[in-house]
């Protein structure tokens, strides 16, 4: 489902919200989500009627349900509703650095990348996030916890070269001709 997301990402907790509304053993009440996600009821109450007008939440009696398990917004480089989620959701991961290790990680990866790269591992970072969703998600509460993950491709500098490769021989400038014996 494709949605106009500016409403439900006002609060870094609209994505979360919607996810503990997938759990159909867990008979979600604004309350309880407060109590869960460390909010106030009325945040929360705000957030349920927000994802009652998108279409992806129901109640009855009280127990908000979701009507659907997944979501997906437009990629829109610049949009500023979605700058400041992330900005939000990074906030949150650097609040967790002192959280016990067996609770958290953090990874990093430093690689050199050109445009075409970049972009051909942006599209694999959005595969695997969907691969993830797939494989680990569930509509069941047993011993889980809400998790989140930060996926982050940016530039730590500027480019390196501008310079076109000069073209070299397979086997580096120093590559002996076939049949000589190196000493």
């Amino acid at each position: 489902m494709l949605l106009d997301h500016h409403q439900l990402y006002s609060s870094e907790l609209g994505p979360q919200v919607q996810t503990l509304l997938t759990l159909k053993d867990w008979n979600a009440t604004a309350k309880k989500i407060a109590t869960v996600l460390n909010s106030s009821i009325s945040e929360i109450e705000n957030l349920l009627h927000i994802l009652k007008n998108l279409d992806l939440a129901t109640v009855q009696n009280g127990i908000w349900t979701a009507k659907t398990p997944e979501f997906h917004t437009k990629d829109s480089l610049g949009d500023l509703t979605l700058q400041t989620f992330h900005k939000k959701s990074l906030l949150t991961a650097i609040r967790h650095l002192d959280s016990p290790p067996k609770n958290r990680r953090y990874f990093a990866v430093h690689l050199t990348l050109d445009d075409q790269q970049m972009e051909e591992l942006a599209t694999e970072m959005k595969k695997t996030c969907f691969e993830y969703l797939s494989k680990f998600g569930t509509d069941s509460s047993k011993n889980k916890r809400l998790y989140q993950i930060n996926l982050n491709l940016i530039p730590v500098s500027p480019q390196l070269s501008t310079e076109k490769p000069k073209s070299v021989p397979v086997g580096g400038a120093s590559s002996l001709k076939q049949g000589e014996k190196h000493d």
